[in-house]
């Protein structure tokens, strides 16, 4: 059996939240979510988190302070932020997805989240 994938999800947005992890789950994932930019910081220190997707506009942070604080103290955890406008905000994230893609782009996510758990493990 392969190793459980996790991923955090950060969005402002109880509703999205839901339905992301929704959609992790259906691909074999284990969502963790909130919606604060500060809470997913803490819970992107969890070792067993294999990636990060977050919405740009998270709250209480930007989105480049929230992925300059993961990628502080886990450099190689993916982290995959949602724009409105690819490149509209220089994040540091390393993929940077369109919203409206999101279904879409999940399998290649989950594929980037499998690769980490694997190098991870």
């Amino acid at each position: 059996m392969s190793n459980p994938v996790k991923v955090l999800v950060v969005h402002r947005h109880e509703r999205t939240l839901k339905l992301i992890a929704d959609m992790m789950e259906s691909r074999g994932c284990f969502p963790k979510i909130t919606s604060s930019g500060s809470e997913g910081v803490g819970f992107a220190q969890d070792p067993e988190v294999n990636l990060v997707l977050a919405d740009a506009d998270i709250h209480n942070m930007t989105a480049r302070d929230f992925v300059t604080q993961v990628k502080c103290s886990r450099p190689q955890l993916p982290v995959v932020l949602m724009v409105h406008y690819h490149g509209d905000c220089d994040s540091g994230a390393d993929r940077e997805i369109n919203p409206p893609d999101l279904n879409n782009e999940l399998d290649n996510i989950v594929i980037l989240a499998r690769r980490s758990a694997l190098s991870f493990s």
